[in-house]
């Protein structure tokens, strides 16, 4: 139990900080990819205001002023006018001018040595298709210039290398992010020791006092149901004290064997044997008990139970689990209903499920307090039954020591009540 809370801890821990880590860095890489697009957009206006290039005595000022058709795309005043002076001088570009049906009627290649004249006129054609002002295609950002009447020039920037170095950094960080992970979870498993102390501390206590508790009783109650066999025999008729002392001693010992059987099922030192369990056949077995049982209470009882069906775990508390199940089916479920008891194969699990008529309206609320130690679902018919709400509790341990999964829900409204359990093959 404490290993499990303290994986819990470590997992909750690093799925925190990594949803973290990777909301940083999405939102960190999203800017940045923004900017990249926002700078070459930037640039593609100063290459429509110099109606395809900058010109060997290109002025920002200058060519926005002699152009007085608006760029849609972003940017600023301020910002262009502190224009790099380098910037004709990094930028790779190229365009192509149509005509409105699409033809090509001319292109300019002189600034960029990567493209021919083919892929510019596809590329061309593409950006020509496409619906959108400007775009991506490749690894070039390009804008349809359609200010003339009669043609459309479309411009080209190379971005590789922008986005070359975006990928980089995206990688970068990543990496940077992942040893960074990493050195958390081991300082983390390693706090989470300290953290969880107290807490194995207090559990290691309380389980010592239940077994040691649950040890001392065992003599007195001894004692006390010898007296009591033993006054019953000097008796000539039946007291009813003394069957009221009988009762309640047995069912103290009863609680004090669960008990014993609980804390034993949670020490993580105790590794469960492990081997190989008919397990179809031990549910058979089980079913045939508990059907004599069900009929005498004049209750149905169905069972279909596949066939040769076997995992690998320890025979003693499979069976106690079966027993513990079939028991409270039985004991909660009313005269006249029914119990229906299936075991099938599904992928590399066995699935147990369970269904009995319920002899009260079970809410699903009730269902997800039922594993608890010392739950009883409803107080009254609870006061009425033998038990001390420590079976389910008992039962849910066996199948986590299995490395299943068991659940109880509510069907038909609450009247059915049903349980199912799935246990790995191996």
């Amino acid at each position: 139990m404490i290993r499990r809370l303290r994986q819990k801890f470590v997992t909750v821990t690093m799925l925190s900080l990594l949803a973290v880590l990777i909301l940083i860095l999405g939102i960190a890489a999203l800017f940045n990819y923004r900017n990249l697009i926002r700078d070459a957009d930037e640039t593609l206006h100063l290459l429509v205001l110099g109606e395809g290039g900058f010109g060997p005595d290109f002025d920002v000022q200058a060519s926005r002023q002699e152009n007085g058709h608006p760029f849609p795309g972003p940017g600023n005043d301020d910002r262009q006018s502190r224009t790099d002076m380098e910037l004709p001088f990094r930028s790779r570009y190229f365009s192509v001018l149509l005509d409105r049906t699409g033809a090509a009627l001319s292109s300019d290649l002189e600034h960029i040595a990567a493209v021919g004249e083919e892929q510019a006129l596809s590329l061309a054609q593409e950006a020509f298709a496409s619906q959108k002002a400007s775009g991506t295609l490749s690894s070039y950002r390009f804008y349809k210039d359609t200010s003339a009447s009669d043609t459309v020039r479309i411009i080209f920037l190379d971005i590789n290398g922008e986005l070359i170095n975006f990928r980089r950094s995206v990688l970068s960080s990543a990496l940077v992010a992942l040893v960074g992970l990493t050195v958390v979870c081991v300082l983390v498993s390693l706090i989470s020791q300290r953290v969880v102390r107290p807490l194995a501390e207090s559990y290691e206590k309380q389980k010592r006092f239940i077994t040691n508790a649950s040890h001392e009783l065992k003599t007195p109650l001894a004692v006390i149901r010898a007296d009591t066999e033993v006054l019953e025999t000097e008796l000539s008729e039946d007291n009813e004290f003394l069957s009221d002392i009988r009762r309640q001693t047995d069912k103290m010992a009863r609680l004090t064997a669960e008990l014993v059987s609980l804390s034993r099922l949670e020490e993580e030192e105790t590794a469960i044997r492990r081997e190989e369990v008919p397990f179809s056949q031990l549910t058979e077995d089980a079913a045939e008990t508990y059907h004599t049982a069900a009929a005498a209470g004049g209750k149905t009882f169905e069972a279909d139970i596949a066939a040769d069906l076997t995992l690998r775990g320890d025979l003693k508390s499979l069976a106690q689990l079966l027993d513990i199940l079939l028991d409270n089916a039985l004991k909660y479920t009313p005269e006249s209903g029914r119990i229906r008891l299936s075991l099938t194969e599904e992928g590399h699990q066995l699935c147990l499920t369970l269904d009995n008529t319920s002899s009260y309206p079970v809410s699903e609320e009730k269902c997800r307090h039922l594993f608890e130690r010392f739950y009883r679902a409803d107080e009254v018919r609870g006061q009425m039954t033998e038990g001390f709400g420590l079976g389910l509790s008992i039962a849910d341990t066996i199948v986590k020591a299995h490395r299943g999964r068991i659940k109880a829900e509510a069907a038909d409204g609450g009247k059915i009540f049903r349980m199912t359990v799935r246990l790995p093959k191996a």
